[in-house]
């Protein structure tokens, strides 16, 4: 009997949330990396990824929320999970993570723009409006003077919403492939990848933080091995698991989804970049492109988890 590649008995989530997980890697990839380059580059650059990231990571969610809300049956009914938190469920968690990532995030922000807002209260000596301003100022300025222990906030927030995209699929139980350890950690890494390319897309790049981009271009191969590794680990354990694990991995890398995965993950998520990497030097417009299959293959990865993950039931 031949199944249809997007429809099956099985399917329980289907699309929309493949693009869920994949803005939601970026934007945890976004936070990571910036802060990564924090030890490694002048100030001047260091400001230039951590406001792209302060900007590109909560867009990335909102946008990631929203796909999600108009997905539910009943997406007015989404305000309740954001008010009642119920420490037993994986989504509930979520939601209080966006939350506390936000709330990061907009901290992060006043650290960077402090200086803005101070020369624009001065324009208000008095009133609301510029004791307002003053406050946000001395905030931003206290969090400047304490940086490092707000990164180590803003970096455990962003790994824990990279793997929280993998322990997501984890709560459709009863399916081996979406059952396994390995896969928070599977996505983590590709949205390293997903944030390493949307940062090398911008045209501002070369001028603006020229010394990162060897830094990059060093970190995407390091991503691209490890994902070789936790890739090689993880259908390891399926197969060796005996039983409806076996079937879930000889399922997945076989028909179209496998096609997909040999294809559009092997192929152009690590083949592609590691034989880039014997011809070091490349034009602006072949960055662009290698960054722009390295954002499609990413994608058909989390395509690829959440239909074939779906396809076989223990």
């Amino acid at each position: 009997m031949t199944t249809h590649p997007f429809q099956f008995d099985t399917l329980v989530w289907d699309w929309p949330i493949a693009l869920y997980l994949f803005v939601l890697g970026i934007a945890s990839g976004l936070v990571l990396v910036a802060l990564g380059l924090q030890r490694v580059l002048p100030p001047a650059q260091r400001r230039w990824f951590a406001w792209r990231a302060a900007i590109g990571a909560p867009l990335m969610v909102a946008v990631g929320l929203t796909v999600l809300v108009f997905h539910l049956t009943h997406p007015l009914s989404f305000w309740y999970v954001m008010v009642f938190y119920n420490p037993h469920s994986v989504m509930s968690l979520g939601v209080m993570l966006f939350q506390l990532f936000f709330l990061a995030l907009a901290l992060w922000w006043l650290r960077l723009g402090y200086m803005w807002l101070n020369a624009r209260a001065q324009q208000y000596p008095q009133g609301a409006v510029g004791a307002l301003l003053r406050l946000l100022v001395r905030v931003g300025r206290w969090l400047s003077q304490h940086y490092r222990g707000h990164n180590v906030i803003l970096g455990l927030l962003a790994v824990l919403l990279g793997v929280y995209t993998g322990f997501l699929l984890s709560t459709l139980k009863g399916y081996p492939l979406l059952n396994n350890g390995v896969l928070p950690l599977l996505f983590l890494n590709s949205g390293l990848v997903s944030a390493l390319a949307v940062l090398s897309l911008f045209p501002s790049l070369s001028r603006s933080a020229p010394e990162a981009i060897a830094v990059l271009h060093r970190w995407e191969i390091g991503c691209v091995l490890l994902e070789v590794l936790l890739l090689t680990a993880f259908f390891f354990s399926l197969y060796v698991g005996g039983g409806a694990q076996t079937a879930a991995a000889l399922t997945a890398l076989s028909g179209f989804w496998g096609t997909v995965f040999w294809v559009g993950v092997v192929g152009l998520g690590i083949a592609l970049p590691l034989l880039m990497t014997l011809r070091p030097a490349h034009s602006r417009s072949a960055g662009v492109a290698l960054a722009c299959v390295a954002l499609l293959s990413v994608l058909l990865f989390r395509f690829f988890i959440l239909y074939a993950g779906q396809m076989v039931i223990a």
